[in-house]
């Protein structure tokens, strides 16, 4: 089996910040041969379907769904009784309206189950492979996927690497991963390997070994990213074909400086542990759902379209999530026309981020993000305003904490940007009397995720 983590190209002070082989869940050159094989064989399947009509996607996805939710009536603890509560039994599922009307779930309902939720009837969870959800919400969740599942998230994610280089990719091109963990595959006997290294990696040092290693594919948290913009030079020599952002929120701006200093585009990705990937961006700029991964419906929709997502992984059998609600807020484009891009799956006209990044007015109730996302783009990001991070933190209602982390070590800023941003923020949430305490620091107080969040809401069941 490859041995990823040799091509460090005598740099030793890499090997600090590379990932060992996953232990939980270790690779294997029969899994390894296993997805490969599987790619070979779907690849162009894989990329037809995304071209299929939107009326042939729904009913792929219902015939799909028909099957997953008897199964987990038969063979699921959690959902026999949850189905059986409200009449359901094999069979019933006819329509789109009969899906609907099933119990949507939480990661709380989930926590308070977990003893039935987590097993089975018909497989060993010592099988699986486990992961962790951020915890970003302070509950943190264990997710169960089977070798089956993490076959097909390695399939997708292969797919959407193409469709990002907008070619067919070399199986001897590297993929440069910066995360918080192992990837689940270095390579498929050698074919598309994976360089992993964590976010805590300088970035001059990591500058050094991408240009030895010479990967097409970056991808990587914004906030890191950022940090490599900002603190190396000639970026562009790499040779970067197509960046990957995911894990954590960035605005455009920030994503277009970042294709700015790299010389390539700049992909954004929509995922979580729970439902793997739910919509990537293409070359066009649409975020479009990943249709066979994951069926998405809006809940509880207002008069625009937006409300929370309701979903339902397609892939993972051993611990569905099935009507699952992660908390983020949507929007479905109603653009029936298909994408430039040459992809008919349905897209996001945008996403929100989770619950506890929507702000709280004393006169105006929920503000969602996208507001204040306009706001702090105009105002706390240009160059201008001297500013190389920020946090907005709302702990009660009276008061907004602005921290920042300045680009000078003498801590100034933009002070006029700063009043801007001060001035906006009291006209959203249409309060005068807001407290906005600017707080200046050396850095960002850490997140229970270890990932950045550019708005944290954290007033008690706001």
């Amino acid at each position: 089996m490859m041995d990823v983590n040799a091509f460090d190209f005598g740099l030793s002070d890499i090997r600090a910040f590379n990932y060992p082989p996953h232990k939980s869940f270790p690779e294997s050159v029969v899994a390894q041969r296993r997805v490969l094989a599987k790619w070979n064989r779907l690849r162009e399947s894989l990329h037809y379907r995304t071209q299929l009509s939107l009326e042939q996607t729904a009913a792929l996805q219902f015939d799909r769904l028909s099957l997953l939710i008897d199964m987990a009536f038969i063979t699921h603890p959690f959902y026999h009784e949850l189905y059986k509560s409200v009449g359901f039994r094999p069979g019933d599922l006819v329509t789109w309206d009969d899906y609907n009307a099933l119990p949507s779930i939480s990661k709380s309902d989930i926590a308070s189950s977990w003893d039935m939720f987590g097993s089975s009837r018909s497989m060993n969870r010592a099988d699986c492979y486990s992961s962790r959800t951020s915890g970003s919400s302070g509950r943190a969740l264990i997710v169960l996927q089977d070798s089956g599942t993490n076959d097909c998230g390695a399939l997708f994610y292969l797919r959407h690497y193409e469709q990002m280089l907008g070619r067919k990719r070399a199986a001897s091109e590297w993929l440069y991963e910066v995360y918080l963990a192992p990837p689940r595959f270095t390579s498929f006997e050698g074919s598309f390997p994976v360089f992993t290294i964590s976010n805590q990696c300088p970035p001059d040092l990591a500058f050094k070994h991408i240009a030895r290693l010479k990967p097409k594919i970056l991808s990587a948290f914004p906030s890191y990213l950022s940090r490599m913009v900002a603190s190396v030079d000639n970026l562009s020599s790499l040779g970067i074909e197509a960046i990957c952002t995911n894990s954590e929120s960035s605005i455009k701006a920030e994503r277009d400086r970042i294709a700015e200093g790299f010389g390539a585009p700049v992909f954004d990705e929509y995922s979580s542990e729970e439902l793997y990937l739910i919509a990537t961006q293409c070359r066009e700029g649409s975020y479009h759902i990943v249709e066979d991964n994951v069926r998405v419906d809006v809940l509880n929709a207002d008069s625009e379209g937006r409300g929370e997502i309701v979903a339902t992984s397609l892939t993972n059998t051993f611990m569905p999530f099935i009507r699952y609600r992660q908390g983020d807020v949507i929007q479905i484009s109603g653009k029936a026309h298909p994408c430039a891009c040459g992809n008919h799956f349905r897209r996001l006209s945008s996403f929100h981020g989770r619950a506890d990044q929507v702000l709280f007015s004393r006169t105006r109730g929920a503000i969602l993000p996208d507001r204040v996302m306009t706001l702090y783009t105009h105002t706390l990001f240009p160059k201008d305003g001297r500013i190389a991070e920020f946090q907005i933190v709302q702990n009660e209602p009276s008061t907004i904490d602005l921290f920042l982390v300045t680009e000078s070590i003498d801590r100034t800023y933009n002070e006029s940007r700063v009043e801007a941003f001060i001035t906006g923020l009291k006209d959203i949430l249409g309060d005068e009397q807001l407290d906005v305490r600017v707080q200046v620091v050396d850095a960002m107080p850490a997140s229970l995720s270890h990932k950045r969040r550019l708005v944290t809401n954290r007033i008690p069941s706001s």
